[in-house]
């Protein structure tokens, strides 16, 4: 069979841009390859050449989300500049303001309430959104451990830990729909969490840093 020919930008973007629409109007079950198809503009031959099945569109749809989202907090797996208590904060507001973004949230939504019957879509979206963030602070935890200003042993545990302080009840008060937090309200937050994570990780010279701060 001949290869099919190669998408071009604009009609990928078309094609996951109706995806987006249709899977946050109708669910990953409710959502139609046709209706896709047709908002996009484009065949069915179009799509199932380059995406055999709806999960393996959905699965694109969430990496290509999940990339855009992480590159405004990690430029090609770099950190933020500042120094350790710095860029924990940097970090921190940027992962509040990530997860509790609505495109974040549809995600979220559709992926948990279809991981029972489609566990696939839940492992790519782990794969792509916070898999990802978890190795990329494991590895400036790392780093920073080798310049002596922490002393983690685990990175990727320590990386998962601190994204979780961070999260605390702002995230699940969005997915509730009960209201997004204030910048002053991710800020106490954020705080918190560095310094309970500088707390436990912190050589002496962090801590001071981190106090400096105040």
């Amino acid at each position: 069979m001949p290869t099919p020919a190669a998408l071009t930008a604009e009609k990928r973007e078309s094609i996951l841009n109706s995806a987006r629409d249709a899977f946050a109007e109708h669910g990953y079950e409710g959502a139609s390859m046709s209706a896709i198809t047709h908002a996009a503009g484009v065949s069915k031959s179009t799509v199932y050449n380059h995406y055999r099945s709806k999960a393996e569109l959905f699965g694109a749809f969430v990496q290509r989300e999940c990339a855009q989202m992480l590159a405004q907090h990690f430029d090609d797996g770099q950190m933020p500049s500042g120094d350790t208590a710095q860029t924990l904060r940097t970090i921190g507001i940027g992962m509040v303001e990530l997860i509790t973004s609505p495109v974040c949230l549809m995600i979220d939504r559709v992926v948990t309430s279809e991981a029972e019957a489609f566990p696939e879509l839940a492992e790519s979206f782990y794969a792509a959104g916070p898999q990802q963030a978890i190795t990329h602070l494991s590895g400036w935890l790392m780093a920073r451990t080798e310049a002596g200003d922490l002393a983690v042993q685990d990175a990727e545990f320590a990386a998962d830990q601190f994204f979780t302080l961070v999260q605390t009840s702002i995230y699940y008060r969005c997915r509730l729909r009960l209201g997004r937090p204030s910048p002053q309200q991710t800020a106490h937050v954020v705080d918190s969490a560095v310094a309970m994570f500088l707390g436990h990780y912190a050589t002496e010279r962090a801590s001071t840093e981190f106090a400096s701060m105040g």
